[in-house]
């Protein structure tokens, strides 16, 4: 590869391609892949990151090898995620490698909407793409189908449970399909306002999709006897959306969070205090990463058990990026779940 490559970072909702430099020499255990297409969701065009690169998962071609890989030859068609750990740092080895310490020593800024990408331990942070799995497809696997797979295994549902889903972004929709995919008996799609995502939810396998709130908890406690939901999946971030989950769930339910809170102190406490009496179980997620794990998510894809092609609102060259994002983003009316980039 040349001495410079090209990469798309975000700053205060506005984007950029930038050249970076050649920064590092390829290292026995590491990669080059030459990308060809990469997934942004509409999470990423509201940043408010002071600079941040652009992508949750790619695809590519590798390019160059190290001298150790050996699973991996040049030519092969990978996908992997922005986040890339060690597997060796204290957090890698307690099992929670999405909060690798040393990420950020290998991959300026985050993010893999690049012409190319350094992969490190590429043995373990890539995962071969089968053949009859197009691109678009591909991208999804190793962070979006991830980690709302992961939501649902945390969630540890028995096959019939009665679950509710809040929040219906890219990641809740998938998160539905999961859950679907993993025998819920029934599940109930929560959001507050009539959006795409409301029509979506049943084509992705949600049994019902009430819009206002007060009737969604009759229509709940009727179905359910007045028990509540055996376990919510709040992906909408919000202390409303936790909020309900609390009051729609069991005693001795679970609630699982894909999103970081976003509650004040004083707010998330007393949220806590309620989950707690009734001693609700409640875990955030972060997307689960390594080349075994991805190579499931790709096996589900390639096998037909599960299709998140409608995710894919909007399509875009990487030469275009810089003017066709911000377009997306200023226009309230633009419906946007996940934008692929090709190149």
């Amino acid at each position: 590869m040349s001495e410079t490559f090209r990469k798309a970072f975000t700053e205060s909702d506005t984007f950029s391609i930038r050249e970076i430099s050649h920064y590092r020499e390829l290292e026995p255990l590491d990669a080059v892949v030459k990308v060809d297409a990469a997934l942004l969701t509409q999470l990423e065009l509201s940043s408010d990151a002071k600079i941040q690169g652009l992508g949750s998962a790619a695809c590519g071609v590798i390019t160059e090898i190290g001298e150790e890989v050996s699973s991996f030859s040049v030519g092969d068609k990978v996908v992997f995620n922005a986040n890339m750990p060690c597997y060796v740092c204290n957090d890698c080895q307690r099992g929670y490698s999405s909060n690798c310490q040393r990420t950020s020593v290998h991959h300026e800024a985050g993010g893999c909407i690049a012409e190319y990408m350094f992969i490190n331990n590429a043995e373990a942070n890539l995962a071969k793409q089968p053949e009859s799995v197009s691109d678009e497809l591909a991208c999804y696997a190793p962070h979006l189908l991830a980690k709302s797979m992961h939501a649902i295994d945390k969630a540890c549902l028995p096959v019939g449970s009665i679950v509710g889903v809040s929040g219906l972004g890219p990641y809740g929709l998938m998160t539905i399909a999961c859950a679907n995919l993993s025998c819920a008996g029934y599940i109930f799609a929560m959001v507050n306002e009539d959006t795409h995502e409301l029509r979506y939810a049943k084509e992705f396998g949600a049994d019902s999709s009430i819009q206002n709130p007060s009737e969604r908890y009759e229509a709940i406690m009727d179905y359910t006897n007045s028990v509540g939901l055996d376990a919510s999946i709040d992906c909408s971030g919000t202390a409303e959306g936790l909020k309900e989950c609390i009051n729609l769930t069991r005693i001795g339910g679970s609630i699982i969070r894909t999103e970081h809170p976003k509650e004040a102190d004083g707010e998330l406490l007393e949220l806590m205090l309620a989950a707690q009496s009734k001693d609700i179980n409640i875990q955030n997620v972060n997307c689960p990463t390594g080349s075994e794990n991805y190579s499931r998510m790709l096996r589900l894809i390639e096998k037909l058990r599960i299709d998140p092609s409608m995710l894919t609102t909007h399509r875009c060259d990487f030469e275009q990026l810089e003017e066709y994002l911000p377009t997306l983003n200023s226009n309230s009316a633009e419906h946007v779940e996940t934008v692929l980039i090709e190149f």
